[in-house]
C-alpha cells in the first residue's frame, strides 16, 4: 500500500513577547483543503470488503502496476487553527503550557474523527541535572471535546558525550472514536539509545 498525497494552502501568523523568564505566544492560520481521518468502521460498513480486494489482487495479478484502494478513508475540509500559550524557562528547566483549537469550516464527510471544533491543551516539562547528567521530560496532551489523552514521561542518561540511554512510557487513552483514542490499546514502555554526532 502506498499513502495518496494531496496539496494544501496554508495561510497564517504567529507572534511571541517575552516577559522576563516568561515568553506568551500566539497563532493562528487558515488551511485550505486539509484531510482529516475518518472512522473505518464506518467507511466499510455494508461494504463487500473481502469482494473488493479480490478484484484489486486478480488486477494485480494481470499486470497491472498499481491499483486505487476503492475506500475513500479521509475527508476534507477548510479549517481555521489558533493557539496562545506560554513558555517560562529558569533553573535547567521549562515548562510550556499551550491551547490549541480547530475549526471545521465545510467537512465534507459527517464521520470524521475530529469534532467541527477540537480543542487540545499540551503540557510540555523538561529539566535537566547537569550533575547527574539526567533529564527528565514529560508530554501530556488533552483534546477536551474528542476526550483522549496521551501521556510521555522519559528520563535520559547522557553515558558520554553523544550518547544517551532513555526510558520512558508512552500511554494513550480515548473514546475509539477520536485520533489518539483509537490506539488506546496500544501503550508501550521503551528503553533506547540514542547517539548523536
Amino acid at each position: 500500500l502506498r499513502p495518496s498525497y494531496h496539496m494544501i494552502d496554508s495561510f497564517g501568523a504567529d507572534a511571541a513577547y517575552p516577559l522576563g523568564d516568561f515568553t506568551l505566544r500566539a497563532e493562528m492560520a487558515y488551511i485550505r483543503g486539509r484531510a482529516f481521518n475518518r472512522d473505518f468502521s464506518s467507511v466499510l460498513a455494508g461494504r463487500d470488503v473481502a469482494g473488493a480486494f479480490g478484484k484489486i489482487a486478480e488486477t494485480l495479478r494481470n499486470g497491472a502496476g498499481s491499483v486505487p484502494v476503492p475506500v475513500a478513508s479521509y475527508g476534507l475540509s477548510d479549517v481555521v487553527e489558533w493557539g496562545f500559550g506560554g513558555d517560562f524557562i529558569r533553573d535547567n528547566g521549562m515548562i510550556l503550557l499551550q491551547v490549541n483549537q480547530s475549526a471545521l469550516l465545510n467537512p465534507t464527510e459527517s464521520d470524521l474523527l475530529v469534532s467541527p471544533v477540537e480543542t487540545r491543551i499540551l503540557l510540555n516539562t523538561e529539566k535537566e541535572f547537569p550533575e547527574y547528567r539526567v533529564t527528565a521530560k514529560f508530554v501530556a496532551v488533552h483534546a477536551i471535546e474528542s476526550d483522549y489523552t496521551v501521556l510521555l514521561p522519559r528520563v535520559s542518561y547522557e553515558v558520554m558525550e553523544g550518547l544517551k540511554l532513555e526510558v520512558g512510557y508512552l500511554m494513550i487513552s480515548g473514546r475509539r472514536h477520536s485520533v489518539v483514542g483509537q490506539y488506546k490499546d496500544n501503550d508501550q514502555a521503551f528503553v533506547r539509545a540514542i547517539y548523536t554526532f
